[in-house]
C-alpha cells in the first residue's frame, strides 16, 4: 500500500502541455462575484492501524455563500458555510473509546481582505491583509462499551469553538484569470465548426475573458433578462470580429457561456509574513468551559500558474511558530512547515479533475516530531452552470516516531493543509493523535451542489 501510494505522488509530474498564451499581461477587469449552493454528500473513511482497520461513514447537507472582488487597489474573499451532518463508526480498537454514532452542526466562516499599497523597489506590489477564521460545531456523541476491561461512558455534547485573526504584510500579485478559459474553448469549438478560419489571437482571447467578465459584472433584475443581455452583448462582440452571426454561432455561445465552467483560476506569485492571534472556547458534557489562547509567526509562499486552457498548477509552502496554550495539554511551542502543489486538468469545459500532493512536518515543545504526507483528488462534472456533481478523496499517512501521548495538533494546522469530512471533526481545538504512532487514513465520497445564484 505504501508503494502504491508513493507511485501515486509520482504519477502527478508527469503532465506535458503547450503554452499557447503568455497569461502574464493580461490585464484583469475588475470582478465582483456572489455565489450561494446548497448541497449533500455522502463519505467513507478506513483508518488503518496496527493490522486493524476501522471503517465509517457519514450524510451531510451544506449550504455556502461566497463573495469575490478585485480591483487593482484591494481583493477580498468571504466566505460563510454550513454542515449539519451523521456519522457512524465501527469499534475495532480497545484502546481508545470512539463514539459509534455522532450528529454535527458545523458553521464555518472565512475571510481575507488585502489591501495593495504601492510597488517596492523593484516594480512589485506591496500589500497588508486582514484575515479572520471562526469554526464553531457542535457535537452529539454515543459510545459503545468497546475498551478492554469494560468501562461505561456516557453519552455527551460538546460545544467546540476558535477563533484567528492574522494580520500579514506581503508583496506580489495573484491576478484571477476569470473567463479566459471559456474564451478559449469557445474559440475551439467555432474553429471545429469551420465558422473562423483560424484561432483567435491573444489579443481577442484576452478581450473576449474581459467582455465576459464585464457583461457579468452588469447588474441587471431578473435572471432571464440577464442572461438574454449578455448573450447579445457577446454577440455583438463575435460580430465586430467578422464572424457570422447564424444559428450555429449563437449555438456556440450558449453553450460555452452558459454551460462551461473550468473554476476561477489565477496567476502570479505572492509571499507574506504575518502574526496570528488564535483564541478557543470548548465545553463538553457540562457547563464549564474551558479557553485557550495562542500566537503564531508565519511565512507563506504560493505561486500559480495557467499553463494552457487545459491545465493549471499550482505550489504553495508555510513554515510557522506557535505559542499555544489549549486544552487539553498545554502545548508551548510548535514549529510547522508544509508544502502543497496541486495540478487542475480540464479536459473539457465541463470537467475539473484536481490533484494535490502535500507534506507537512511538525516539533511539539522542540521533542515531539509528527509528519503527514497525503493526496487529494478530486472530479467535478458540470450538469448545467447550476449543478454539478463532485467525487473527491484523500489518503495519508501519519507518521510520529516518538508516539508521545501529549501529541496534540491544533486545528488551525490540521485545517491548513486538509480537513477530515468522513469524521466530521474539523472544527475542534485540537486533533488528538497521541493514540497513534503510525496510520494510514483514506476517505472518498461523492457531493451534488446546486447553485441558486
Amino acid at each position: 500500500m505504501k508503494y502504491f501510494f508513493i507511485a501515486c505522488l509520482s504519477l502527478l509530474y508527469v503532465s506535458m502541455s503547450a503554452q499557447n498564451y503568455n497569461y502574464n499581461v493580461y490585464q484583469f477587469p475588475d470582478l465582483r462575484v456572489r455565489g450561494f449552493n446548497i448541497g449533500g454528500n455522502a463519505f467513507g473513511n478506513s483508518l488503518s492501524f496496527r493490522d486493524t482497520n476501522r471503517w465509517s461513514g457519514n450524510v451531510a447537507l451544506s449550504a455556502r455563500y461566497f463573495s469575490i472582488v478585485n480591483t487593482r487597489k484591494t481583493q477580498k474573499l468571504n466566505q460563510y458555510r454550513s454542515d449539519i451532518s451523521y456519522y457512524k463508526q465501527d469499534q475495532p480498537f480497545t484502546f481508545i473509546q470512539i463514539p459509534s454514532h455522532e450528529f454535527n452542526i458545523f458553521f464555518n466562516s472565512y475571510g481575507e481582505n488585502r489591501r495593495f499599497t504601492g510597488l517596492n523597489n523593484k516594480g512589485i506590489q506591496k500589500f497588508i491583509e486582514f484575515d479572520h477564521i471562526v469554526n464553531m460545531d457542535f457535537n452529539y456523541q454515543r459510545f459503545n462499551n468497546n475498551l478492554n476491561p469494560p468501562v461505561i461512558r456516557e453519552n455527551q455534547h460538546e460545544f467546540n469553538s476558535w477563533v484567528a485573526l492574522p494580520v500579514k504584510l506581503g508583496r506580489g500579485r495573484l491576478e484571477p484569470l476569470a473567463g479566459i478559459t471559456v474564451a478559449e474553448f469557445l474559440a475551439d469549438d467555432l474553429l471545429k465548426a469551420g465558422l473562423i478560419s483560424q484561432s483567435f489571437t491573444q489579443n481577442q482571447i484576452f478581450e473576449l475573458a474581459q467582455k465576459m467578465v464585464a457583461v457579468d459584472n452588469a447588474r441587471v433584475f431578473d435572471f432571464r433578462n440577464a442572461n438574454i443581455f449578455r448573450l447579445k452583448e457577446l454577440s455583438a462582440w463575435l460580430e465586430s470580429q467578422g464572424i457570422s452571426q447564424t444559428i450555429e454561432t449563437f449555438t456556440i455561445l450558449n453553450d460555452n457561456y452558459n454551460f462551461a465552467f473550468s473554476g476561477l483560476r489565477n496567476q502570479g506569485k505572492q509571499q507574506s509574513i504575518g502574526l496570528i492571534p488564535i483564541i478557543s472556547a470548548t465545553t463538553e458534557r457540562s457547563d464549564v468551559w474551558t479557553t485557550g489562547f495562542g500566537l503564531g509567526l508565519q511565512y507563506e509562499w504560493t505561486h500559480q500558474k495557467n499553463i494552457s486552457k487545459n491545465l493549471h498548477k499550482a505550489w504553495r509552502s508555510t513554515g510557522s511558530l506557535y505559542f499555544m496554550e489549549l486544552e487539553p495539554v498545554n502545548v508551548q511551542s510548535i514549529i510547522h512547515a508544509g508544502i502543497q502543489h496541486e495540478i487542475t486538468y480540464v479536459p473539457i469545459s465541463r470537467t475539473i479533475i484536481n490533484l494535490s500532493p502535500f507534506i507537512s512536518a511538525m516539533f511539539l515543545d522542540m521533542e515531539n516530531f509528527a509528519s503527514i504526507a497525503g493526496l487529494n483528488g478530486s472530479a467535478s462534472y458540470f450538469i448545467n452552470n447550476r449543478l454539478r456533481i463532485t467525487g473527491s478523496f484523500q489518503g495519508n499517512y501519519f507518521f510520529n516516531p516518538t508516539y508521545s501521548s501529549n501529541l496534540i495538533i491544533p486545528s488551525i494546522i490540521m485545517n491548513d493543509y486538509f480537513t477530515f469530512p468522513a469524521q466530521g471533526k474539523t472544527t475542534r481545538n485540537v486533533s488528538v493523535y497521541q493514540y497513534f504512532n503510525e496510520k494510514f487514513n483514506f476517505f472518498g465520497g461523492l457531493s451534488f451542489s446546486y447553485f441558486l445564484f
